[in-house]
């Protein structure tokens, strides 16, 4: 899967920013509430758009179950992308998708 967004720096200064992927995986038993996924550091000069592309492999979207088995889970997962952790204040996207049946991940 690739996440695509565009960083915009509204600022008067030129920058760096790290921009994070966050996905928050289905409830389950065990289940994170978000797990870091990815992040890319670039600089920006004032006013200055940059577009920014993540991969997340299988084993990204994938979990651990309490009986050890990785898998990805089925259900409703969010992506989020911005300076920080979602939740926090901070600017950031995000959006939903769902996976329909449980994938088992090979070791």
């Amino acid at each position: 899967m690739r996440v695509t967004t565009t960083v915009t720096n509204t600022g008067k200064r030129a920058g760096e920013e790290v921009a994070q992927l966050y996905l928050e995986p289905p409830r389950y038993e065990g289940a994170p509430r978000l797990a870091l996924r990815g992040f890319q550091r670039f600089n920006l000069q004032p006013g200055e758009h940059k577009t920014i592309s993540l991969t997340l492999s299988p084993r990204d979207l994938s979990f651990v179950t309490r009986d050890g088995v990785r898998q990805v889970m089925n259900g409703e997962y969010r992506v989020n992308v911005g300076a920080g952790q979602p939740g926090t204040g901070v600017a950031a996207q995000s959006v939903a998708f769902s996976v329909p049946r449980v994938v088992a991940i090979p070791e």
